[in-house]
């Protein structure tokens, strides 16, 4: 078709299939051969994910806690801070009572309501001191008192060492809760 005085007699449609047939062996090995290069090319391996630091957003609210808020965001923020850590902390305080000395739930309740799961005032106060925790004070605390801060970071160590088993129960902490018909069937099955 190109160059008719080399004598090859094709007709046209096999010509052009002969043309296209060509093309596209080239473009097939222009491909490959694109494709080989960039298979050296290795890809920039990612790094590992930053994940934030278990208990980072604890240590943030203790400290939240500890401060004492002058200006009404301030204090709005406390407050939101203070009634998630709470309700963070009191499912935590009864699953470890329930769990390390075989309670049930009402009187793992039941201890943390009348303070009688720890002889630490400061971690018995976070659960049952509302005065100073429903709103910050501005006072000074005297006399030994804590900040909410302090109080549930005290709270954090008691559950810790009840969890390792350092720390049992004050002694006659469950005397209160059983009644004679418990008693008695207790004393049957044993």
């Amino acid at each position: 078709m190109f160059a008719p005085q080399f004598g090859i007699d094709l007709p046209i449609a096999r010509q052009l299939t002969v043309i296209l047939g060509a093309a596209v062996v080239g473009a097939g090995a222009l491909y490959i051969r694109g494709e080989s290069r960039t298979a050296a090319d290795i890809p920039a391996t990612e790094g590992p994910a930053s994940l934030p630091t278990p208990g980072d957003e604890v240590e943030d609210q203790l400290a939240t806690l500890s401060r004492r808020p002058f200006r009404p965001e301030e204090k709005r923020r406390w407050k939101e801070t203070h009634d998630d850590l709470r309700d963070r902390l009191r499912p935590l305080a009864l699953a470890t009572l329930t769990e390390r000395y075989n309670l049930t739930e009402a009187e793992a309740n039941d201890l943390l309501e009348s303070g009688a799961w720890s002889e630490n005032d400061r971690a018995v106060a976070f659960f049952t001191d509302d005065d100073g925790n429903d709103a910050p004070s501005l006072v000074p605390w005297r006399d030994g008192g804590a900040t909410a801060g302090e109080q549930a970071s005290h709270v954090i160590d008691e559950l810790g060492a009840i969890e390792r088993g350092d720390q049992l129960l004050p002694e006659g902490a469950l005397s209160t809760g059983v009644d004679e018909t418990e008693q008695q069937e207790r004393g049957e099955s044993a």
